[in-house]
């Protein structure tokens, strides 16, 4: 590099804002079922989760654990690993869940090689459940965003 020249950093985008903007996106209205609220807890304990679901359904993204960072045997280069959680919660139905679910598994497999600043995004688990006394439906799907083979000398400090 020649003297009067700078590096320049460029800052990777926000995982869970990306996966915002995928779904927002991507989303093909079906059964009358518009685009939800689509919302990023980056503190999962922010009172911004007290839902308004009568103005319809809400998806809420948020971290599950910190990324790792995984060292290969050849100290040149490593692995990230993004766990995020996608969670669904509806007032209308168990099949309504369901289908918004179906929805969110689509948009994943069909972008999964895709996402910003990593190669992969790997579902890892899901499970559902009902808050009976609230009658509200939640589906909760758990991914990873991952890159592998990435040049050590690219993470920063």
């Amino acid at each position: 590099m020649s003297h009067g020249q700078s590096l320049h950093y460029t800052e990777e985008s926000d995982p869970l804002k990306d996966m915002k903007t995928l779904i927002e996106d991507n989303w093909i209205a079906f059964k009358e079922i518009g685009v939800p609220q689509v919302l990023v807890a980056n503190d999962p304990t922010d009172p911004i989760l007290r839902l308004e679901l009568n103005l319809g359904d809400a998806i809420v993204i948020k971290m599950d654990g910190a990324e790792q960072l995984k060292q290969r045997a050849n100290f040149n280069y490593y692995d990230r690993v993004f766990p995020v959680i996608v969670e669904i919660y509806t007032r209308v139905s168990r099949q309504r869940m369901r289908d918004l679910g179906k929805m969110i598994r689509m948009l994943c497999n069909d972008n999964k090689h895709s996402f910003p600043n990593y190669q992969l995004i790997r579902y890892r688990a899901q499970d559902e459940s009902i808050e009976e006394n609230l009658n509200i439906w939640r589906y909760r799907f758990r991914f990873n965003l991952e890159s592998n083979v990435v040049l050590a000398e690219s993470l920063t400090d």
